[in-house]
């Protein structure tokens, strides 16, 4: 990924959750690493790209972090920089660091931002010249690290201090526009001056009520889309509130009724006596509460890798750590997830969505390997435009929406449905799903092995077959 005229950044993957980093200076050949999790990866790194390392700056001393360090300095020669607190556990620092300090790599000069909470001795590492931060495990895409050696309050306030000191509207480098998609896009005017944004997809004439998921907008590939006209069928498919374009609910606590409210209005609008539903990932609590709403409109539902009522004690095993994140902190610190969001998500609209998403599907091969096609990873993109369109406060709204106890919808829903489920999903098990429905005789589990979190676009045939018995 090229971030200037002469820098580039090499992301790769290290053990088996973790990442390596090269930064680049084509013009002196300078050549950064952060942190070594595996010297093994690095070495592959350095020689596909034709680089000579020069520098490894380090974040903190936990293994996963340093223990290919030795090894790779000893291959390299290159000097070895990192935190003063960490100088008595890693030999191999050449100089050491403490806040504020400013070091020069080559043409770079990168600043050493203090930032304990996971450790005390952790170090985020800044380079304004190319608006580039490396913030170890204090902050990620949609969270922060765990608390070791620190406590809470200090977390939160190396988190605030991140905020504080990486510049707000930094110029986008990664090419992407961050807009949410208009093609297909209607509008349908609401009480207190709202608007709801709505698509249609697919043009087969039987319509379907399409409730899409959290960081999953409604956006489809060209395969799916032809594969849903041939079953004659078209999705109606709302934003919620404050995604892409429909206007965000007046208030957190009206969040729920908003979303319910929207949808009744819309269905009621195209003048649909009866209507199907299909219900996407974390778009499912809205869509029973939907359908316990519709009553006897409801002709039949399809749920395709939905979650679940999340169980504090029995779900976080299964979760990947990002998710296990942003559940437990939407459903008990909301004030965490936001300020985590609002330092996030900046870097990743510069590192771009691709960048964003390997870190969500880092335990998840089959995921990893949709980025690599130019149809699935645009489909996903668009996704998380449609999610962040407006800012960080829808996410902390569906979050807690979607967090909050459903089950009541769940068991007010007496119409027959399919529950499809991904076989390889790292978010929610196969076994949780078949304890919900174990004692629900309207309900259908069916599990397509093969398939992960993108069920929906890589099992296309399968989910309009379902969508067929379904309508």
């Amino acid at each position: 990924m090229a971030l200037s005229d002469t820098t580039e950044i090499h992301q790769f993957t290290c053990l088996d959750d973790n990442f390596g980093v090269l930064i680049h200076d084509t013009d002196s050949g300078t050549t950064i690493a952060v942190d070594v999790p595996d010297a093994d990866a690095y070495e592959k790194a350095l020689e596909q790209t034709g680089w000579s390392l020069t520098h490894i700056l380090i974040t903190h001393h936990h293994w996963d972090h340093v223990q290919g360090l030795g090894t790779l300095k000893r291959k390299t020669g290159a000097t070895v920089i990192g935190p003063e607190r960490s100088r008595l556990k890693i030999a191999e620092f050449d100089r050491t660091v403490e806040d504020g300090d400013d070091v020069r790599c080559g043409p770079y000069e990168i600043k050493a931002i203090s930032t304990p909470g996971h450790t005390l001795d952790q170090i985020s590492w800044y380079i304004a010249s190319i608006k580039v931060a490396h913030t170890g495990d204090t902050l990620f895409s949609l969270g922060c690290g765990r608390v070791f050696d620190g406590d809470r309050d200090m977390m939160w306030s190396s988190l605030a201090k991140l905020m504080r000191q990486l510049p707000d509207g930094t110029p986008a480098t990664s090419g992407e526009t961050w807009a949410t998609p208009v093609r297909g896009m209607y509008e349908l005017a609401r009480p207190g001056e709202r608007r709801l944004a709505w698509y249609q997809a697919g043009s087969g004439q039987r319509p379907v009520l399409f409730i899409h998921g959290y960081m999953q907008g409604p956006f489809f590939t060209p395969g799916f889309l032809s594969r849903l006209t041939r079953s004659d069928l078209h999705f109606v498919a709302p934003s919620r509130p404050g995604f892409g374009h429909s206007s965000p609910s007046r208030g957190r606590g009206d969040y729920v009724r908003t979303v319910v409210e929207d949808a009744l209005a819309l269905v009621d609008e195209l003048g649909l006596e009866t209507v199907s539903l299909c219900v996407h990932h974390g778009g499912a609590p809205h869509g029973f509460r939907i359908a316990r709403a519709l009553g006897d409109r409801l002709a039949g539902m399809l749920v395709v890798g939905g979650t679940i009522p999340f169980d504090d004690v029995a779900h976080p095993a299964h979760m990947n750590p990002q998710t296990r994140f942003a559940a437990m902190a939407t459903r008990h610190a909301p004030s965490v997830m936001r300020m985590a969001l609002s330092v996030g998500l900046p870097v990743y609209r510069r590192r771009g969505t691709k960048a964003f998403l390997t870190t969500q599907y880092q335990r998840s091969p089959l995921d990893m390997e949709t980025l690599e096609d130019p149809v699935l990873l645009k489909v996903q993109s668009e996704g998380l435009y449609h999610a962040v369109e407006q800012g960080t406060e829808t996410w902390v709204r569906d979050g807690r929406s979607v967090m909050a106890d459903w089950t009541d919808d769940l068991d007010g829903v007496s119409a027959p449905y399919t529950w499809l489920k991904a076989g390889d999903d790292t978010v929610v098990s196969t076994e949780h799903v078949e304890a919900l429905l174990a004692d629900r005789p309207n309900a259908t589990l069916k599990v397509l092995p093969g398939h992960a979190l993108n069920l929906l676009h890589t099992a296309a045939r399968d989910v309009c077959a379902a969508l067929e018995e379904s309508v």
